[in-house]
């Protein structure tokens, strides 16, 4: 049966002392019949006993510290009981009316915290999805652990509200029916509102207040060709032509190639002007060369074209399914004729797509 009293460690709220007086004794302290020292914070947390009889305060003081001194001396073998009593205080004990908690909380053990409404404030479960303003069942996240967020269902949705430290909306994300929609400036304070994906701290994609898109790191490359009037060699293919660059995000392009940083879809073209075209049976072959494919941008015949020793125009577009660290050149091969065909002007350029 547990009861209010001093423990095994002497921690609690009282302590009794008992001594036997000597003859006209007045003064008691220090070790009692018990081997215990008399001590007390206050002369009011305490009885003293003579023979079983409280004593009257008037009966005794306690102005000497931890000494009760009794005001006419005992007789030889009185007894003088002292029961001393103890403020009793449950240490960082937080009201029942609120109050400050400081420190983390290292063990919290819950199955929820209510908002003194009606509905749970917030909702642990045993696998530990949290929900906040929502209940939460294994019917609801499907065992995985999550963060629920408002609404009760798929119709009234979950809200996150992003605030300032003013307390100033300054975006929501809200999903409802199966859409997930992401505001920036909900209430349209600011004028200049965007959503902006960040990794790193870098911006990755922006959506401006117009809808404008902007992928500021998405890959791109754009290459000239240097130097004019650079005869193509005969029977061997070439692709160290565009070596000029106008501009490369990310650096994938270098020594007249691309290489591909991630698996995707890429958008690849050229334009090419060249002069001083052979008239006598020869062929001249442009193609974009990745890792895995020939894609053929033109093919020339001489045979098949009426005047030459004039210029020729080549342009093509490609879209090229390449893995990460796949490769892309734009190659040109001459095979035969004696006359040797000369490079005037063109561009190389990529764009990832997805």
């Amino acid at each position: 049966m547990p009861y209010i009293g001093k423990s095994s460690d002497g921690f609690g709220i009282r302590e009794r002392y008992r001594y036997s007086a000597s003859g006209s004794q007045t003064a008691f302290t220090g070790s009692d019949l018990d081997s215990k020292t008399l001590q007390f914070d206050s002369g009011s947390l305490l009885d003293v006993y003579l023979n079983g009889v409280l004593l009257d305060t008037a009966d005794y003081n306690t102005s000497t510290a931890n000494t009760i001194t009794l005001t006419s001396g005992a007789s030889a073998s009185d007894e003088v009981m002292i029961v001393v009593y103890d403020v009793f205080s449950l240490s960082d004990a937080l009201s029942k009316s609120g109050g400050a908690m400081s420190g983390s909380i290292t063990n919290f053990t819950s199955t929820g915290i209510d908002d003194n409404a009606d509905a749970t404030a917030i909702t642990i479960t045993s696998d530990e999805a949290v929900g906040i303003g929502k209940s939460l069942t294994p019917n609801n996240y499907s065992g995985y652990q999550s963060l629920t967020i408002g609404g009760s269902d798929a119709t009234t949705g979950a809200t996150l509200d992003l605030e300032d430290s003013s307390g100033n909306l300054e975006g929501r994300i809200n999903g409802t029916n199966g859409i997930v929609y992401i505001e920036a400036d909900p209430n349209g304070s600011t004028g200049a509102s965007k959503i902006s994906l960040e990794v790193d701290g870098s911006a990755k994609m922006v959506i401006d207040a117009n809808g404008h898109v902007t992928m500021p790191s998405q890959t791109s490359f754009l290459a000239t060709f240097g130097n004019a009037n650079t005869n193509i060699a005969l029977n061997s293919a070439v692709h160290q032509y565009f070596d000029t660059e106008v501009y490369d995000i990310n650096g994938d392009y270098a020594s007249n190639t691309f290489t591909a940083p991630v698996t995707g879809k890429y958008l690849l073209q050229v334009r090419l002007r060249v002069d001083n075209l052979p008239t006598d049976p020869a062929y001249i072959w442009f193609y974009i060369q990745t890792s895995n494919r020939v894609h053929t941008v033109d093919f020339f015949d001489p045979d098949n074209f009426d005047g030459g020793g004039v210029y020729y125009t080549v342009q093509g577009t490609i879209i090229a399914d390449m893995d990460a660290s796949d490769t892309a050149t734009f190659n040109i091969h001459q095979s035969g004729g004696s006359q040797v065909t000369d490079i005037d002007s063109g561009f190389f350029s990529g764009h990832l797509l997805g």
